[in-house]
């Protein structure tokens, strides 16, 4: 039985495995403000100075509301590692 730190900090190193590389699928200029999201929530991961599960969510709604915002289209693997990142905190 996994206890909740331990738990919390799986969470964290699986957060930071997917959100670095969903940092190395943003590489186009046009995506400056959705890059600035993720390397601000990858610090946050890195640093530990929240719960994972909120920077998770946040970082997630976040992006999908620039996508709209700004009618960002998304490669597949970044799509992909979006959803991993949502079903993380389901």
């Amino acid at each position: 039985m996994f206890n909740r730190g331990r738990k919390r900090r799986l969470l964290n190193k699986e957060a930071q495995r997917i959100v670095a590389q969903m940092l190395r699928e943003v590489n186009d200029d046009k995506y400056v403000d959705i890059k600035q999201e993720l390397l601000e929530a990858y610090n946050y991961l890195v640093k530990e100075h929240a719960d994972p599960e909120d920077i998770i969510k946040g970082l997630a709604k976040d992006l999908y509301s620039n996508a709209v915002k700004d009618q960002y289209t998304f490669s597949r693997p970044f799509e992909i590692n979006l959803q991993r990142l949502t079903e993380l905190v389901k």
